[in-house]
């Protein structure tokens, strides 16, 4: 059921996204009403039969306990069918028993921002009525900005993954970049693993090593964007390429990347897209 006290923060960006535009209304429903049910503070609860923590943005239900939080108009075939929507866009995770459902919204921390965000003062110099030319001016989306990327930083392996990047392409890359970071941040958080990382840096040292060209693309900013699973799905980068025919076999990556990857950072500011 939903807790009756405190409140949750949903985002407006949310709203821009195909998990809400192009889901029906009893889907929205159920949608905002997850939300609403998740746990903001760990929590014990008995699941199958032991005693179970549930951390925060998780909460165990049953269909019908949802149903009743929606209000009228929900079926439990809509439930079964939004959870199953939902956990395809990578938006929640649940598993089914005998005792329950566990459902576990994916990222609660991301967009649920601290408590004492709201109550901190806007640090601008106040003896003049105009800002200064040079002040730095830090406006409030910014520090959420900041405050989400240090979230999604707790335990993504970015040591582990530039060193491998620095060991099989001979660079020499700090894991501790905060563009670097934000790159890596991104796309673990769109589901992919350290293994990913490693089949796209293995991908393209293949096929852009030798290449006077390309080699300088070897490089966080171009690997881990937002060509990334197009090259983690490159078939057949070692028996398939050759330095004659290397421009050929990257058509579309060659130009694309000549044009827009050199100095192009913006994929760093790319949040998850549900």
């Amino acid at each position: 059921m939903i807790q009756p006290v405190g409140y949750f923060k949903t985002w407006r960006e949310l709203f821009t996204k195909p998990i809400w535009l192009k889901s029906t209304p009893e889907q929205k429903a159920i949608l905002v009403t997850l939300l609403a049910m998740a746990n903001f503070k760990p929590k014990q609860w008995e699941w199958e039969g032991r005693k179970f923590e549930v951390s925060i943005g998780q909460f165990v239900t049953s269909a019908n306990s949802i149903i009743d939080c929606c209000g009228v108009g929900i079926t439990r075939q809509n439930v079964r069918t939004a959870l199953e929507r939902f956990r395809k866009l990578d938006f929640l995770t649940y598993k089914t028993t005998k005792t329950g459902i566990l459902v576990t919204i994916i990222n609660w921390e991301l967009y649920q921002s601290d408590n004492e965000e709201a109550n901190q003062p806007i640090n601008q110099d106040l003896t003049n009525s105009q800002p200064r030319p040079n002040q730095d001016l830090t406006t409030r989306e910014e520090r959420k900005k900041d405050k989400k990327v240090k979230k999604v930083n707790n335990n993504i392996p970015f040591q582990s993954i530039i060193d491998y990047l620095n060991q099989k392409a001979n660079k020499n890359y700090k894991h501790t970049s905060a563009k670097t970071q934000t790159l890596i941040s991104a796309r673990w958080n769109e589901g992919f693993t350290v293994q990913d990382f490693y089949t796209v840096i293995d991908n393209k040292v293949d096929t852009w090593l030798n290449d006077p060209v390309m080699n300088k693309y070897l490089r966080p900013e171009t690997l881990f964007g937002t060509k990334f699973e197009g090259y983690l799905n490159e078939k057949g980068s070692k028996n398939g390429s050759n330095s004659g025919n290397n421009q050929q076999n990257t058509e579309g990556e060659y130009d694309f990347a000549k044009v827009m990857f050199n100095g192009d950072t913006s994929a760093a500011d790319e949040e998850v897209d549900f």
